[in-house]
């Protein structure tokens, strides 16, 4: 059978949460690319607002295994609530203060369940590309070791299953003014407003992970199922029509 879904796993910025309009979030983008390249002529989400590793795992848990003989291509990036859901010790009240055992095994449980994900996906699909995730709080010293441990089992993992690796991280650094959704200060107090926390890219952020992933997809694929890679990547302006639903083969 031929494989023509991409599958992309998240969170909200997946999900594009707080994007302008779909047209500007940057699975739009993506999605638009691997259409036009015939790696996929559909695009199906595993990605919702709030979700952390652990959910993302018990969502791969639902998909029927026929499913997976229709994809071809996967994205994946999460991991930014792993370590928010930590950070909330620090103003939540309650007799649990963050600790340093606390970051170590959050982090420890973060690894067990990307690589939990990074084999299914690496078991199924012929090509995955994998994302490092960007610090919203980058002068907090606490997220800045937790992200910097985080991103390591991210590249461990693209290493060892051989994934095409997107480096949000260093797209982000130095520029989370310019890319995340009203960013202040960079500090813990910032992701203390009870709404409206600076926590997600902008417009031009999701530009900015588009363009990356982009340039990390293949060019073709030789046969079903089997994917040639390549280094070219197309405009980031070119539009063609997504939508997070469900959509049959030949639907527009």
């Amino acid at each position: 059978m031929e494989k023509h879904v991409h599958l992309a796993l998240g969170d909200s910025i997946t999900v594009g949460y707080e994007a302008s309009q779909p047209s500007q979030t940057y699975i739009y983008h993506v999605s638009q690319a691997i259409r036009q390249r015939g790696l996929a002529d559909e695009t199906r989400l595993i990605a919702k607002n709030g979700w952390d590793s652990s959910q993302l795992v018990r969502a791969l848990h639902t998909i029927p295994p026929a499913f997976w003989s229709n994809v071809s291509i996967a994205t994946l990036l999460i991991g930014g609530n792993d370590l928010r859901s930590l950070l909330k010790r620090l103003w939540t009240p309650g007799p649990n203060p963050l600790s340093k055992p606390m970051i170590d095994m959050q982090v420890s449980y973060f690894e067990r369940n990307y690589h939990v994900i990074a084999k299914a996906l690496a078991e199924q699909v012929p090509t995955t590309v994998a994302m490092t995730i960007y610090n919203p709080v980058p002068n907090f010293p606490v997220a800045q070791m937790t992200f910097s441990q985080m991103n390591g089992i991210i590249r461990d993992a693209a290493n060892k299953y051989q994934f095409p690796l997107v480096d949000l991280h260093t797209a982000f650094s130095g520029r989370e003014s310019q890319y995340i959704h009203r960013y202040q200060r960079g500090i813990l107090e910032d992701l203390m407003r009870p709404f409206l926390r600076p926590i997600h890219p902008n417009d031009a952020g999701h530009a900015v992970i588009a363009e990356r992933v982009i340039a990390c997809l293949p060019k073709t694929l030789d046969a079903p199922g089997k994917v040639s890679p390549s280094v070219d990547s197309p405009s980031k302006h070119q539009q063609a029509e997504y939508t997070p639903r469900v959509r049959r083969r030949g639907q527009t």
